[in-house]
C-alpha cells in the first residue's frame, strides 16, 4: 500500500504561495499475500456498550413496519420475538440489535456486553461465540432495563478493559458505543473522550459511535469515532438501529488495513495546514502526523501547503510516509514524494490546474465548515458556529479565479454556506435538521458518502 500524491498545481509560488495536496490511500493491494491470495478474515472481538439511562425507556414507534430479509434485517427477521408488536421503546431496539449481533457473529468471534447509567456495568464479559455461549448472551440481553444517568465514559473504560493487551494481535477488536443522550456524569468533554479513543485505538481497539435520536452530542460522538478509528452514525429513527449495528459487525470483518497513520513532511519553513477532512492531526518536526483509522476501501485527505515570505528554495518536496498494520498483524510502512517547483508569482498563475482536485477542495471546504458550524450550533455555541461559517467563506473566496470553470460551483457553495449561516444566526435550524446536516457533513469529510451509507442500510 503506497500513498499517491497530487496537487492543485504542479508548482507553488516561492513567497507566500500555497497549493492543496491530496493524499490517496488504497488498502486493497495490502490485503493479499505475495501470491495474490486473499488473507483469511481475522476473528472479531466486539464490545457492545449501550446506554441504559432513563431516556432509553422512551417510546420509539416502528410497530407498523415490516422486518424483511430484503431490507437487510436477516438475524432480526428470523426471531420475531425480538421486538414487541406495540409500544416499542428505544431499549427494545437495543435488545433487538444485541440479539441480532449475537446471531450474526461467527463461531470463534468473541463478544462482551457493557451498559452505562450512573456508572459503567459489565453485563457479560468477553465471551467466545459458540452454541452454548450464544444462548447465555441472549439471556443477558433479555435482562436489559433502562435506569438513570449517562456516565458514557465509564462504560467505555469498562469495555476497553475486556480486551487483553495481546488480543489485538490475533483479533480485530472493536467497541460499538450506543447512546441517545448527553454524557452528564464523569468525563463529559470532547477532549476527554478524544484522549480515551486515541489511546484505545493506538493499542488496537477501534471505537465506533452511534447517536440515537436528537438529544446526544454530535460533536462528542463524532470525536470518539474519528479518534477511535471507527465510524460515527446518526440514527434519527431507532428502527434503523439493528441494521446499523449489524453493518458494524460486517465492516469489522472486512477491514483491510488497521491503525493507518500518515506523516506529511515538507521543506524547512514550509507550513502544512490542518487537513480539510478533520482527521485527528498532530504537529511533527517539519510537518504533521494524521490518524486516518481502519480502512476497508480507498480513503483520501486534503491539506494545504504554504511557503513563507522570504523562502528562497527552488523545490518544495512533500513527503508522505504511511504506517499501518496489515491483516496478519505485522507493522508496515511505505513512502511517496511529490516535488513542487518553487516559482515566481507571475509564473505560478500560468501553471496548469488540476480542475478535478480543485472541485474536491471546494466540496471539502464547504463540508468542513458545515460540520464545524452545525456541531457548534448543536452544542449551543452560536459564536463558534458563526466563526466556522466565516472561515469557510473566507477559504472559498481565496479559491475564486484559480480555475475559472469552477467559479460557478464555488459561488453555489458560498451561497449554501451563507444560507446555513443565516439560519444558524436566526436560530431557525431545528434539532432534526442540525443533526442531519452534521451527519451529512461528517460523512462527506471522512469519505463515508451516500453510496457507502446506502450499502450499510441495504445490509450489503
Amino acid at each position: 500500500m503506497r500513498p499517491e500524491l497530487r496537487s492543485t498545481r504542479q508548482g507553488i509560488a516561492r513567497e507566500g504561495g500555497s497549493v492543496y495536496v491530496q493524499v490517496i490511500v488504497d488498502p486493497r493491494a495490502a490485503a493479499t499475500r505475495g501470491g495474490g491470495r486473499d488473507l483469511p478474515r481475522r476473528p472479531v472481538a466486539l464490545a457492545l456498550v449501550f446506554d441504559r439511562s432513563g431516556s432509553m425507556g422512551g417510546p420509539a414507534g416502528g410497530h407498523d413496519r415490516i422486518w424483511s430479509p430484503e431490507r437487510g434485517y436477516r438475524p432480526v427477521a428470523s426471531r420475531t420475538d425480538y421486538l414487541p408488536v406495540y409500544g416499542r421503546t428505544k431499549m427494545d431496539y437495543v435488545k433487538a440489535a444485541a440479539h441480532g449481533l449475537i446471531d450474526a457473529a461467527k463461531t470463534g468471534d468473541s463478544m462482551a456486553l457493557v451498559s452505562f447509567s450512573n456508572s459503567g456495568r459489565l453485563e457479560a464479559p468477553l465471551t467466545l461465540i459458540d452454541t452454548w455461549n450464544r444462548s447465555l448472551l441472549h439471556e443477558a440481553v433479555a435482562c436489559f432495563q433502562p435506569e438513570d444517568s449517562t456516565n458514557l465514559h465509564e462504560g467505555l473504560v469498562v469495555a476497553e478493559k475486556q480486551f487483553p493487551p495481546s488480543l489485538p494481535g490475533t483479533h480485530y477488536c472493536k467497541i460499538i458505543l450506543l447512546s441517545d443522550g448527553l454524557a452528564n456524569v464523569g468525563v463529559t468533554s470532547p477532549g476527554g473522550m478524544a484522549d480515551f479513543a486515541l489511546s484505545a485505538h493506538r493499542r488496537g481497539v477501534t471505537v465506533s459511535a452511534l447517536g440515537v435520536g436528537l438529544d446526544y452530542s454530535a460533536e462528542l460522538m463524532a470525536t470518539l469515532a474519528q479518534c477511535g478509528g471507527g465510524h460515527f452514525h446518526h440514527i434519527a429513527d431507532a428502527y434503523y438501529l439493528p441494521e446499523v449495528i449489524l453493518g458494524e459487525l460486517r465492516g469489522a470483518g472486512a477491514i483491510l488495513a488497521r491503525r493507518v497513520r500518515l506523516e506529511i513532511s515538507c521543506a524547512p519553513m514550509v507550513a502544512v495546514s490542518e487537513n480539510l477532512n478533520l482527521y485527528h492531526q498532530e504537529p511533527r518536526p517539519g510537518g504533521v502526523a494524521v490518524d486516518i483509522g481502519d480502512l476497508n476501501g480507498t480513503r483520501d485527505l486534503v491539506l494545504e501547503v504554504a511557503t513563507p515570505a522570504g523562502f528562497r528554495g527552488d523545490l518544495v518536496p512533500v513527503r508522505a510516509t504511511l504506517r499501518w498494520d496489515d491483516l496478519s498483524g505485522a507493522s508496515r510502512e511505505s513512502t511517496a514524494e511529490l516535488v513542487l517547483a518553487a516559482v515566481d508569482a507571475s509564473r505560478f498563475e500560468t501553471l496548469p490546474v488540476d480542475v478535478a482536485l480543485v472541485a474536491e477542495v471546494v466540496r471539502l471546504i464547504e463540508a468542513r465548515a458545515l460540520r464545524l458550524a452545525s456541531g457548534a450550533y448543536d452544542a449551543g455555541d452560536a459564536g463558534r458556529s458563526q466563526a466556522s461559517v466565516g472561515t469557510g467563506l473566507a477559504d472559498l473566496a481565496r479559491m475564486i479565479g484559480g480555475a475559472p470553470e469552477l467559479d460557478g460551483p464555488l459561488h453555489e457553495a458560498e451561497a449554501r454556506l451563507q444560507d446555513a449561516g443565516a439560519r444558524f444566526a436566526r436560530r431557525e435550524m431545528t434539532a432534526s435538521e442540525t443533526k442531519e446536516l452534521f451527519s451529512q457533513a461528517y460523512e462527506s469529510t471522512v469519505g463515508q458518502g451516500k453510496a457507502e451509507r446506502g450499502r450499510r442500510r441495504a445490509g450489503k
